[in-house]
Protein backbone atom coordinates (compact mmCIF):
# COMPACT_ATOMS: atom_id res chain seq x y z
CA UNK A 1 0.00 0.00 0.00
CA UNK A 2 2.70 2.19 1.07
CA UNK A 3 4.27 2.03 -2.45
CA UNK A 4 0.88 2.54 -4.29
CA UNK A 5 0.68 5.43 -2.30
CA UNK A 6 4.25 6.93 -2.90
CA UNK A 7 3.64 6.43 -6.89
CA UNK A 8 0.31 7.91 -6.57
CA UNK A 9 2.52 11.11 -4.93
CA UNK A 10 5.12 11.21 -7.14
CA UNK A 11 2.80 11.00 -10.23
CA UNK A 12 1.19 13.82 -9.13
CA UNK A 13 4.11 16.06 -8.11
CA UNK A 14 3.69 15.88 -4.32
CA UNK A 15 6.90 13.65 -4.06
CA UNK A 16 9.57 14.55 -3.99
CA UNK A 17 9.64 17.86 -2.86
CA UNK A 18 11.81 19.53 -4.84
CA UNK A 19 8.94 20.69 -7.13
CA UNK A 20 7.51 22.86 -3.95
CA UNK A 21 8.30 25.87 -3.10
CA UNK A 22 10.99 26.42 0.44
CA UNK A 23 12.39 28.80 2.78
CA UNK A 24 14.78 28.42 5.55
CA UNK A 25 13.69 30.14 8.79
CA UNK A 26 15.84 29.64 12.49
CA UNK A 27 13.14 28.84 15.32
CA UNK A 28 14.96 29.92 18.44
CA UNK A 29 13.77 29.73 22.29
CA UNK A 30 13.55 33.75 22.71
CA UNK A 31 11.19 36.46 20.55
CA UNK A 32 12.95 38.10 17.53
CA UNK A 33 13.36 41.65 18.32
CA UNK A 34 11.00 42.79 15.70
CA UNK A 35 8.36 41.28 13.56
CA UNK A 36 10.48 41.24 10.87
CA UNK A 37 11.15 37.84 10.09
CA UNK A 38 7.67 37.53 10.40
CA UNK A 39 6.95 40.29 7.82
CA UNK A 40 9.54 38.44 5.20
CA UNK A 41 7.84 34.84 5.56
CA UNK A 42 4.32 36.68 4.87
CA UNK A 43 5.62 38.61 2.04
CA UNK A 44 7.02 34.87 0.61
CA UNK A 45 4.40 32.55 1.81
CA UNK A 46 1.39 35.22 1.15
CA UNK A 47 -1.47 34.01 2.03
CA UNK A 48 -2.39 31.10 -0.23
CA UNK A 49 -4.31 27.53 0.95
CA UNK A 50 -2.27 24.90 0.92
CA UNK A 51 0.01 22.17 2.28
CA UNK A 52 3.51 22.44 4.14
CA UNK A 53 6.08 20.39 5.35
CA UNK A 54 8.47 21.13 8.19
CA UNK A 55 11.98 19.40 7.87
CA UNK A 56 15.20 19.90 9.77
CA UNK A 57 18.56 18.19 8.65
CA UNK A 58 16.93 15.57 6.12
CA UNK A 59 14.23 14.77 8.40
CA UNK A 60 10.27 15.58 8.35
CA UNK A 61 9.16 16.99 11.44
CA UNK A 62 5.78 18.13 10.42
CA UNK A 63 2.90 18.01 8.04
CA UNK A 64 0.16 20.01 7.73
CA UNK A 65 -2.58 21.87 5.80
CA UNK A 66 -3.05 25.58 6.02
CA UNK A 67 -6.15 28.10 5.00
CA UNK A 68 -3.78 30.42 4.57
CA UNK A 69 -0.75 28.92 4.89
CA UNK A 70 0.56 31.80 6.32
CA UNK A 71 -1.24 31.86 9.75
CA UNK A 72 -0.25 28.04 10.34
CA UNK A 73 3.17 28.73 9.61
CA UNK A 74 3.13 32.33 11.67
CA UNK A 75 1.55 30.37 14.74
CA UNK A 76 4.33 27.45 14.13
CA UNK A 77 7.33 30.43 14.44
CA UNK A 78 5.57 31.87 17.43
CA UNK A 79 5.33 28.28 19.22
CA UNK A 80 8.89 28.24 18.85
CA UNK A 81 9.59 30.72 21.78
CA UNK A 82 5.86 31.09 23.61
CA UNK A 83 2.77 29.47 23.59
CA UNK A 84 -0.34 30.62 21.01
CA UNK A 85 -3.83 30.66 21.04
CA UNK A 86 -5.39 27.50 19.67
CA UNK A 87 -2.86 25.35 20.70
CA UNK A 88 -5.03 22.98 21.90
CA UNK A 89 -4.05 19.26 23.48
CA UNK A 90 -1.64 20.22 26.42
CA UNK A 91 0.55 22.77 24.50
CA UNK A 92 1.61 20.14 21.92
CA UNK A 93 2.63 23.16 19.09
CA UNK A 94 4.57 25.22 21.86
CA UNK A 95 6.24 21.98 23.22
CA UNK A 96 6.81 20.46 19.88
CA UNK A 97 8.31 23.16 17.93
CA UNK A 98 10.32 24.78 20.79
CA UNK A 99 12.37 21.19 20.81
CA UNK A 100 13.29 22.00 17.56
CA UNK A 101 15.20 24.84 17.60
CA UNK A 102 17.62 25.64 14.88
CA UNK A 103 17.58 26.28 11.55
CA UNK A 104 14.45 24.60 9.63
CA UNK A 105 13.35 24.39 6.20
CA UNK A 106 9.89 24.76 5.41
CA UNK A 107 8.27 23.17 1.82
CA UNK A 108 5.07 24.21 0.77
CA UNK A 109 2.15 23.69 -1.60
CA UNK A 110 -0.79 25.49 -2.77
CA UNK A 111 -3.76 24.46 -3.51
CA UNK A 112 -7.33 24.79 -3.12
CA UNK A 113 -9.69 22.51 -2.41
CA UNK A 114 -10.20 21.56 1.62
CA UNK A 115 -11.16 17.90 0.77
CA UNK A 116 -8.24 17.49 -1.48
CA UNK A 117 -5.84 19.10 0.83
CA UNK A 118 -6.92 16.88 3.40
CA UNK A 119 -6.81 13.74 1.85
CA UNK A 120 -2.96 14.33 -0.01
CA UNK A 121 -2.07 15.56 3.96
CA UNK A 122 -2.78 12.04 4.91
CA UNK A 123 -1.57 10.56 2.59
CA UNK A 124 2.03 12.24 2.86
CA UNK A 125 1.58 11.59 6.55
CA UNK A 126 1.83 7.86 5.52
CA UNK A 127 4.32 7.97 3.76
CA UNK A 128 6.95 10.30 5.25
CA UNK A 129 6.30 9.85 8.87
CA UNK A 130 6.55 13.21 10.27
CA UNK A 131 8.03 13.09 13.70
CA UNK A 132 5.29 15.22 15.31
CA UNK A 133 3.15 12.20 14.46
CA UNK A 134 5.33 10.41 17.06
CA UNK A 135 5.74 13.14 19.85
CA UNK A 136 2.00 13.58 20.15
Amino acid sequence: MKQKIEKFLENNNFLPMTNWHSLEIIHRDTAPEDSQKLDQIEDIVLRKNGLYVYEKNGIILYVDKGQPLFNRIRNHYISSYQEVSGDTNNKRWHRFFSSHQGKLRIYWKEMEGEETRQVIEKMLDYALKPQFNLFQ
